[in-house]
């Protein structure tokens, strides 16, 4: 196994992967999946999300890839305190306006309420 800086050409590689990675995760399911018809529909949201996430990490040499025989098998985000979070129009890029356009129709509301609940229990529980 090798390690290396994952870069934007490892990207249709890494999403699948981390993608299939949290389709299960419970909160995910709980504030997003409900939201979909079908989990087809949920998995491209998914992939959406994470291109959004995972490419200015990429573009600040902040992730990191497993790879085995040519194939990336894992793929990591490092947090940094020296991390500058991605601009408006970075975002806009990678492809944020997608993920508001999925969300708009589909009761945004209800999702920063539970965005909301789950800071408010995080920060009681700190």
């Amino acid at each position: 196994m090798n390690y290396r800086y994952a870069t934007m050409d490892d990207l249709p590689e890494i999403l699948p992967l981390i993608s299939k990675s949290f389709i299960d995760y419970p909160v995910y399911a709980i504030a997003f999946q409900e939201k979909f018809q079908s989990r087809k529909q949920y998995f491209s949201f998914l992939h959406k999300m994470h291109r959004v996430e995972i490419t200015p990490y990429i573009q600040q040499r902040l992730c990191y890839v497993a790879v085995v025989e040519g194939k990336i098998v894992a793929a990591a985000l490092v947090k940094s305190p020296h991390f500058r979070p991605t601009s408006w129009l970075n975002a806009i890029k990678a492809g944020a306006l997608s993920l508001v356009t999925s969300f708009w129709s589909r009761n945004i509301a209800k999702l920063l309420q539970f965005l909301s609940l789950a800071k408010q229990d995080c920060q009681h529980r700190f």
